[in-house]
């Protein structure tokens, strides 16, 4: 827990466009307060209402201090939130509606099973046993990584928290079979376990809590369940896993241990553990239990939100989940955040933001919508783009909010925008562009591979993104998702 504590600080550090100083902040500063009050008195443009230039102007002076970063995310979504009611924009309700939303109690839930499978050590316990029905030798480890993390990512909704786990047990791996810091074998290692724990994700529902917050935005008009998620993204993944692991075994071909990993050093780890406790048997169960529920779905009909508060009654009835869990296990901060995320689609609905943006994207970027493929490339392009500037959430919610009435007119499901956005808005081309590149690479100590050696990986990741999005149009255009 100290360990993953100080990689999530020094990559907090690393994320940052810039180095935090009094004139920076107080040129964001000036320039956040010009945009409120530049837009507030300029003539209303694109049919919008005084109402939506007051909108924007508040929205833009909110990206203004999220690139900048001098303060919390969450203090700043709650600062537009209230400018948007004292400025007379939207009623109070429509400003906090997204904490009504099911889906922001779904996150509660979600966050609450993620602490509770983390602390309990059964992530550990798992991808140990995985490790062990694979040889003993450098691919059989690579394939039993690959293994660990497909099986763990609809478990923990954090790529942070995945990565934390699974590129330190690479590491230790590659120090087994005799790889020095930053070898072929140890980046190989390391690389893949960062792929396939933390940049997974997207392909299932649970896989983030930002696949969660980037679907409510649009999850009332089209919803999606646990398994039409996974049917959807399935081949994505073939071609995206395909792609990677061709890429990481060419990168390191040569790459041979220089001994197998002794039966010994997996035994001892889960000597250590000792058997299964009961904190980890309620909690693995619960947590299974609530997917199976959501994959059964279909059937059953009940909301994402209930099934999970069931499962959040079983661990605080059965003393598993306890008060200190929930008061420091939940993200209570990125909870705030995420509420006026979700008021902020329906504030802009009620200000006809929404159409007006429509009809100027209809008359601007008209090539665009021509072509499902013109499309899809444009958004990853952008988000790419967009992420050497805005990071993490607040990219994924502007790059949904500005793009899904330029889907609607492309034809293309809410959905598969989403899909794209979020494969997108996780590049790591330069360092500071992705916390779970970053969160990877401190895990190690920076001695599972380098940045240049990342580098290189992170243009096979675009590559990947941008082939699975092209060649996946036919079988989304089959299951009626592209008209």
């Amino acid at each position: 827990m100290l360990a993953r504590s100080k990689s999530e600080r020094l990559a907090a550090g690393a994320g940052r466009l810039g180095d935090r100083s009094r004139w920076l902040g107080l040129a964001a500063i000036i320039l956040a307060v010009a945009s409120v009050f530049g837009f507030h008195i300029a003539e209303p443009v694109a049919g919008l209402s005084r109402h939506g230039m007051d909108f924007i102007g508040i929205g833009l002076a909110a990206v203004i201090l999220w690139i900048v970063n001098i303060m919390p995310d969450y203090i700043v979504a709650l600062g537009m939130a209230m400018l948007w009611v004292l400025g007379g924009l939207v009623e109070p309700e429509v400003a906090l509606s997204g904490f009504a939303s099911p889906t922001w109690l779904y996150m509660i839930f979600i966050m609450a099973m993620s602490a509770v499978i983390t602390k309990s050590g059964f992530l550990y316990r798992f991808s140990l046993h995985a490790l062990k029905r694979f040889p003993a030798n450098y691919r059989g480890q690579l394939w039993g990584i690959v293994a660990g993390g497909i099986m763990l990512n609809p478990m923990i909704p954090s790529s942070s928290a995945k990565v934390s786990l699974g590129v330190p047990i690479a590491q230790t791996l590659s120090e087994s079979m005799g790889f020095g810091a930053r070898s072929h074998g140890a980046a190989g290692l390391g690389l893949t376990a960062m792929l396939f724990y933390g940049f997974t994700a997207p392909f299932v529902l649970t896989g983030s809590y930002t696949n969660v917050l980037a679907f409510g935005l649009v999850t009332s008009a089209s919803p999606v369940n646990w398994i039409q998620w996974f049917i959807y993204a399935l081949p994505a993944f073939i071609i995206f896993s395909s792609v990677l692991l061709a890429i990481i075994f060419i990168m390191f071909r040569k790459t041979a241990s220089a001994k197998p990993i002794a039966a010994d050093v997996l035994d001892e780890q889960l000597r250590l553990l000792g058997p299964l406790t009961r904190e980890e048997r309620i909690a693995v169960v619960t947590v299974l239990s609530c997917i199976i529920m959501l994959v059964l779905q279909p059937l059953h009909g009940i909301d994402s939100a209930w099934i999970m508060l069931i499962g959040f009654a079983v661990l605080v009835i059965s003393g598993v989940l306890d008060r200190k869990t929930i008061s420091t296990g939940i993200d209570w901060t990125f909870l705030l955040f995420l509420g006026v995320a979700f008021s902020f689609s329906a504030a802009a609905n009620e200000l006809g933001l929404v159409e007006a943006l429509s009809s100027f994207l209809g008359q601007h970027m008209g090539v665009f919508v021509t072509s499902p493929f013109f499309f899809l490339a444009a958004v990853i392009v952008l988000s790419f783009i967009v992420t050497l500037i805005v990071r993490d959430d607040p990219a994924v919610i502007l790059l949904v909010t500005a793009l899904l009435p330029l889907a609607d007119q492309a034809g293309v499901h809410p959905w598969i925008l989403v899909f794209v956005v979020l494969l997108s808005t996780d590049p790591f081309f330069f360092a500071y562009q992705s916390p779970t590149y970053l969160t990877a690479y401190y895990s190690s100590e920076g001695k599972a591979f380098s940045h240049r050696q990342g580098q290189k990986v992170a243009f096979a990741y675009g590559l990947a993104v941008l082939l699975l999005a092209l060649l996946c149009v036919p079988y989304w255009k089959w299951l009626g998702l592209i008209h």
